[in-house]
């Protein structure tokens, strides 16, 4: 099977040289001006180790430039070194120091202008592969720590889908004992019934109806449950859904002034929920403590970046369902400031991804 970068890597170590060794007609013909072959050859073999040994290929290219004046296998020393090691002190060190032995004017006229010339050209051929190479190196951190996010995220997933598992599990299995159980307490129930006139029966009726309600409740309760114990359960309520709750409070007769965009942006699922249930639980408690108050409601932003307002003109107490509330903001990736008295009540929420990613990877 042929390794293609392997390929590109050799290709591009003898175009390298190659250029460098059309660089002999330059103004400046290095200690060495008849060294120019050999030194081509020995910086094109360089530049093949250049990913294992970055720095010690960049002081063959100095060597290079010093020997011949050949820059092109410099600029491709230079990119490797940022490109593998990244924004560290090292990496600028040897940039740095690269740039001033390319800055002589070596085998030429030490002249004011040559300096120029040649510290223009060492610039050139430092400055734009070092950038080049430090943005993709940036870019490949940055996608590393997505895709570790990502894992996290989908272990978290994988996680809780496990626990409802269990839990549905225990719930089918205590269903059966207990649903036995009544049942049997409301067949004698209703036996008794039957046997007993007056108060008995009577009491023996009231005892059957309620078995009755009991089951009928808990069948109820277990069909929320998904029918297979491997099946995930249902999607807890997104952003998509926050429309559809505003609608139900004005129905139910809040006052609301809502600020949402057209498109709601594509979120994680955690904040989405984080989103409905900050809604959710501050029109819950506005309801609760100031039926009257006129309340506000701001849903903003993009996918990076979601902003929540939620604000009414009257206040209420700060009680454990707001600490709650805030606890699953923060879990959520998010960051939350209130403001609540008897004259204000205030809860705005930011849901910064890349801030989120930086926590997470911190925190790991």
């Amino acid at each position: 099977m042929i390794r293609w970068t392997l390929v590109a890597d050799v290709l591009l170590a003898v175009a390298a040289a190659l250029l460098g060794y059309l660089q002999r007609d330059s103004p400046w013909t290095g200690l060495l001006p008849g060294s120019a072959p050999y030194v081509a050859v020995l910086a094109g073999i360089a530049l093949l180790f250049r990913k294992r040994y970055p720095f010690a290929v960049l002081a063959v290219a100095v060597a290079a430039v010093a020997l011949s004046w050949m820059t092109v296998p410099l600029m491709l020393a230079v990119f490797t070194v940022a490109a593998r090691n990244g924004n560290r002190r090292s990496t600028w060190s040897a940039i740095a120091a690269a740039m001033v032995c390319s800055a002589i004017p070596w085998g030429g006229p030490w002249t004011a202008g040559d300096f120029l010339s040649a510290s223009i050209l060492s610039g050139i051929a430092t400055a734009a592969p070092a950038l080049l190479g430090l943005w993709l190196h940036q870019r490949r951190e940055l996608a590393e720590l997505q895709r570790r996010h990502a894992a996290a995220v989908e272990r978290d997933e994988l996680a809780a889908a496990a626990t409802v598992r269990q839990w549905s599990r225990i719930a089918r299995e205590l269903q059966e004992v207990v649903e036995y159980r009544l049942s049997q307490i409301t067949d004698q129930a209703e036996t008794l019934e039957a046997d007993t006139v007056g108060a008995p029966a009577r009491r023996a009726a009231a005892i059957a109806d309620s078995g009755t309600a009991a089951l009928a409740e808990m069948r109820d309760l277990l069909d929320t449950l998904p029918d297979d114990p491997h099946t995930p359960p249902p999607a807890a309520p997104a952003l998509d859904g926050v429309r559809e709750l505003l609608d139900g409070a004005s129905a139910a007769g809040q006052r609301l002034r809502t600020s949402l965009p057209a498109v709601m942006p594509a979120v994680p699922s955690r904040v989405g929920h984080a989103v409905y249930r900050m809604i959710r639980d501050c029109l819950a408690l506005l309801a609760e403590h100031t039926a009257d108050a006129e309340i506000w409601v701001r849903v903003g932003g993009n996918a990076n970046v979601l902003t929540v307002l939620v604000r009414g003109d009257q206040g209420c107490s700060h009680d454990g369902r707001v600490t709650a509330l805030c606890d699953h903001i923060e879990r959520s990736g998010g960051t939350v400031s209130t403001r609540i008295d008897h004259n204000t009540f205030q809860v705005f929420a930011v849901f910064d991804q890349a801030a989120a990613l930086e926590r997470t990877t911190r925190s790991g």
